[in-house]
């Protein structure tokens, strides 16, 4: 069986963390969506910003980040350099419904909207 390990960044996953995340088996996580008091998600190991509920349950996995540097162009607000499907996988790992024939624009608008309306529920 397959561990599962939690990968923590902060804000929307670039290109570049989501192939790194699926070449190494990682699950990405927005750590910002995170709030004191929420369900903790089962997993095997945590890694990256974990917030520290995660921390204090998990071990914390050793993974190699190097050479994942990431230069202005790879911040995770850039969202014109995903494709369509990296857009629709993110989506639906979040549990966000979509047209699976909507055109790229439609599909980062909606992620746009979907990580406003986390960041709003983090902040309140």
């Amino acid at each position: 069986m397959n561990k599962k390990t939690l990968w923590f960044i902060t804000g929307v996953a670039t290109a570049l963390q989501i192939d790194f995340a699926r070449r190494n088996a990682l699950t990405i996580r927005d750590s910002t969506a995170y709030q004191d008091g929420d369900l903790i998600e089962k997993a095997d190991a945590v890694c990256g910003d974990a917030p520290k509920a995660y921390l204090d349950k998990y071990d914390v996995a050793d993974i190699d980040f190097s050479g994942l540097e990431s230069s202005d162009d790879d911040k995770p607000d850039k969202q014109t350099e995903l494709t369509s499907k990296q857009i629709k996988a993110l989506l639906a790992e979040k549990g966000i419904e979509f047209n699976a024939n909507a055109s790229k624009a439609e599909l980062s608008k909606l992620l746009e909207e979907t990580q406003q309306v986390e960041k709003q529920g983090a902040s309140e």
